[in-house]
């Protein structure tokens, strides 16, 4: 199995872990911040919604553009911060889940040509749809991560 494979497995992966890491949290806790100037569970829900419909967007323009140019994606720069709090969170759900599948559907049909492709992007030195696999995988498992800690951790051991 190449490295592909692996990623495109671990997203899959990354799916299940997400619908079984919700089915055990209170919806008291979603919009609670337990921390000042951090996210709630909501938002991280709904940020990683977001982030994997810019990726499927992302992975899309890969496969149709010969040279891609992409701007950077940053959170907070362009909507009110409020914005990821106010989400429908059963919406961002469905859509996460959906878009997960489509991209899965998407990356299966790229070709060698296209995983060889490379985009310029001004935040990073080099961008290629291997790299942006992988991206999507670790940003998953990170807010996977931080919505694990925010269910579970005790308030004296929360970090800041």
């Amino acid at each position: 199995m190449d490295i592909i494979d692996i990623l495109k497995t671990q997203l899959r992966q990354n799916l299940e872990i997400f619908q079984d890491l919700l089915t055990n949290i209170n919806k008291e806790q979603l919009k609670t911040r337990r921390r000042p100037q951090k996210w709630s569970i909501h938002e991280h829900i709904c940020h990683m919604a977001e982030v994997e419909t810019a990726t499927y967007d992302r992975f899309l323009t890969f496969k149709n553009v010969e040279y891609p140019v992409f701007q950077p994606f940053l959170q907070g720069t362009t909507r009110p911060e409020d914005h990821l709090i106010n989400m429908k969170l059963k919406k961002a759900i469905r859509q996460y889940k959906d878009t997960r599948a489509k991209t899965l559907t998407l990356l299966n049909s790229f070709e060698n040509q296209d995983w060889e492709k490379e985009a310029t992007h001004p935040e990073y030195k080099i961008c290629t749809p291997k790299i942006l696999l992988r991206h999507l995988v670790m940003h998953d498992q990170f807010h996977l991560y931080r919505i694990e800690e925010l269910w579970l951790t005790r308030d004296t051991y929360l970090t800041a």
